[in-house]
């Protein structure tokens, strides 16, 4: 319960001081960032069946500094479904579908990771009939240090191949 409490309040937070909130652009977008080194998020790229699930997984790069973060992955809803989100690693994360085609994914750490990172796993199901390579975009909507410092992280589209 506490920790459901904390991530509403950092989002709160977020949203009322306006951090982070960027257009989408071109992939992969980057701007220096306000605090810590260049960091990056990025998004595997997979392979499956169609009528088949795939896994995708949404990593961070080391010693970002990062301890709150919303992310939009944007799809081909006439080629992919989302099913669902698994959180991973040292983040406390969560995923809804906003609409057909974009997911969004907030994630939150009192312990930001000085390693590499898996902040989830993302599972699609590729439709019937569907084939070829379909991206994935990653935007990066609010990403805060624990001070909730705005930071702007580097952003690498992931992609699914249907066979």
């Amino acid at each position: 319960m506490f920790k459901k409490v904390l991530l509403l309040t950092l989002c709160l937070m977020c949203l009322l001081c306006g951090c982070g909130e960027k257009p989408a652009g071109e992939q992969p977008q980057s701007t220096p960032s306000l605090v810590g080194g260049d960091f990056k998020f990025w998004l595997s790229e997979v392979t499956c069946k169609a009528g088949e699930s795939c896994q995708v997984e949404i990593r961070l790069s080391a010693n970002s500094q990062v301890a709150a973060s919303d992310l939009v992955i944007e799809f081909d809803s006439s080629k992919l479904s989302y099913e669902n989100f698994q959180g991973g690693g040292v983040f406390q994360s969560e995923a809804a579908l906003q609409q057909d085609g974009k997911v969004k994914v907030t994630s939150i750490t009192l312990n930001p990771p000085k390693e590499e990172a898996l902040v989830g796993t993302l599972t699609f199901k590729a439709k019937e009939g569907a084939s070829g390579k379909t991206e994935l975009k990653l935007i990066s909507e609010t990403c805060a240090n624990i001070d909730l410092v705005d930071m702007v992280p580097v952003c690498f589209k992931g992609s699914v191949t249907i066979e």
